[in-house]
Formats: structure tokens, C-alpha cells, sequence
């Protein structure tokens, strides 16, 4: 309507762009800088930078990159982490290339390896188009609190204490095949805190190729007590 009172934030920038005619970079609010290759980057032939490509071709890859983008990576000390290995439904493999900086600090080492990272991306030629470097700022902190052990963590599972996004109820942990202590890191999170998540077989999910179906489940890592809102998972699915 007119003559209302403009909205606070209204005129607020949400993002910044730089180009030229070989590259497009843009920085958004939550420090995630993107650039796109416009003439996408063919890698020497003795590279497979696919979607496809085997864990061992996936690292070499990642060796070539770090050494050819150190400067665009930005870290003294990168670590490679290759990432994924899941199947899709035509039982083909993939796996995603990051880098994070190592510290002589444990607690720094995970912090980078969850919030702060380089990755790189092949488009559907097998070429460099996309690369992005998230950086989170952890400077507002909360507090230190101790976290529960995974047993523990199994307990509140099968309470019922998680989030998931897997349309069905957990069905108990004879199914549960791993477990990795994580920091879920969406933008939607209103607290950055750590988390147990459990991957969980669905028994009766199984493949004709006999590959299996597994859903992610995750348990609050942080002692209840300091916990106001246990989470229940409602059912929903999100």
C-alpha cells in the first residue's frame, strides 16, 4: 500500500557479483563465495574428472586441483576429503571433492572440516565449471558443553530423541550399519551444535542388484540436561 512504512531489511543486499569474460564470482550474506568458470576447464587427459569416476581417479583429481588452485584454495595446509560413494538408481557411484585446512588443534581440525571448505565441481563433460568456498562465522559462541557417548546416543534413538527426514519410524538398532559424530550445518539451523548421526538399513528396501536403502537419523550429541527442547520426531516428512 502506499505511504506504508518500508520493512526493516527491505533494501538489504543478499548477495555480490564480479565478472569477466572468463569467470563470474559471487559472495552471498552467510560468506559463500561461488565461481563459475564460464569456459569450463579441461582437466590433462590423464585425469577422470567425472560424475562417475572411481574413488582412486576422484583422488587423483583432488591432488591435481589442490596443486593447480592453491592459491584459489587459500589453506597452508589442505586436506583432501573425498566424499560420498553413494548409488543412484542405475547403480552408478559418485563421489565430491573438498578441501579443509588441517590444524594441530583436534577441535579446530573438525570445526574447519564441517564450516570451512573448498569445492570443485565437473560438469557432464568432465570439465572444471564450479567451485565454491564456504566460510561460517563461528566468532558468536555459545558456550563448551560435554557430549554423550555413542551408546548413550543409541538410547535416546530408540526413544524416539531424533530428527530425520526418512518417511518412516526407526525400527530398531540391529539396523543401525554406521555412526559419525557431525555438525549439521544448514542456514536453517538456529544453533550450530554437534549431532550423532546413524545411518539405519531398510531391510525391506533391499535392491534386485543388492544394493541397500539407508536413511540418516540424528540424535542430539550434547548432555540432555543442557537441552530444552529434546527433539521428538513428529512423523513428518520434510
Amino acid at each position: 500500500m502506499v505511504g506504508d512504512e518500508v520493512p526493516k531489511g527491505y533494501f538489504d543486499f543478499s548477495r555480490l557479483f564480479i565478472e569477466d569474460e572468463n569467470y563470474k564470482v559471487e559472495i552471498n550474506t552467510n560468506y559463500t563465495v561461488k565461481v563459475d568458470f564460464k569456459m569450463p576447464v579441461k582437466l590433462p587427459s590423464e585425469y577422470n574428472f567425472t560424475h562417475y569416476a572411481t574413488y582412486g581417479e576422484t583422488y587423483k583429481v583432488a591432488e591435481y586441483l589442490k596443486a593447480e588452485y592453491a592459491e584459489f584454495i587459500g589453506m597452508k595446509n589442505p586436506v583432501i576429503n573425498i566424499s560420498g560413494g553413494d548409488f543412484n538408481i542405475y547403480a552408478e557411484q559418485s563421489y565430491s571433492i573438498s578441501f579443509h585446512e588441517k590444524s594441530s588443534d583436534n577441535i579446530r581440525s573438525i570445526l574447519n572440516y564441517h564450516f570451512n571448505t573448498v569445492d570443485f565441481y565437473c560438469n557432464d563433460d568432465g570439465a572444471l565449471f564450479l567451485a565454491r568456498k564456504y566460510y561460517t562465522d563461528l566468532s558468536d559462541v555459545v558456550g563448551e558443553y560435554p557430549i554423550i557417548d555413542t551408546k548413550e546416543a543409541l538410547t535416546l534413538l530408540e526413544n524416539g530423541n531424533y530428527i530425520t527426514t526418512v518417511p518412516q519410524e526407526f525400527e530398531g538398532t540391529e539396523h543401525v550399519k554406521k555412526v559419525e559424530l557431525v555438525y549439521r550445518t544448514s542456514t536453517t539451523e538456529k544453533l550450530f551444535m554437534p549431532y550423532y548421526r546413524f545411518y539405519v538399513e531398510f531391510p525391506d528396501m533391499k535392491h534386485e542388484n543388492e544394493l541397500n536403502d539407508y536413511g540418516a537419523y540424528y540424535v542430539p550429541a550434547v548432555e540432555g540436561r543442557y537441552i530444552e527442547n529434546m527433539p521428538v520426531w513428529d512423523g513428518s516428512f520434510n
